[in-house]
């Protein structure tokens, strides 16, 4: 992938204006961060979601060695 910095060369030697060029590559970061946010947070549901499975694996594993 390239960095910003050469897509806005990439995009401005096509002949685009740089102000607009500019303006896509900061929209196209925005939507990059706002997935790998929405990741993390669908990372970290898991991670809860494991954990209460595991604590409740453990609870009728001890409940069976009663």
């Amino acid at each position: 992938m390239l960095d910003p910095d050469e897509m806005i060369a990439a995009s401005v030697m096509e002949g685009h204006n740089v102000v607009r060029a500019t303006q896509t590559v900061v929209q196209s970061c925005k939507l990059i961060v706002a997935n790998a946010d929405h990741q993390l947070y669908e990372a970290a549901a898991l991670k809860l979601r494991t954990r209460a499975l595991l604590a409740a694996s453990l609870a009728l594993l001890h409940q069976e060695r009663r």
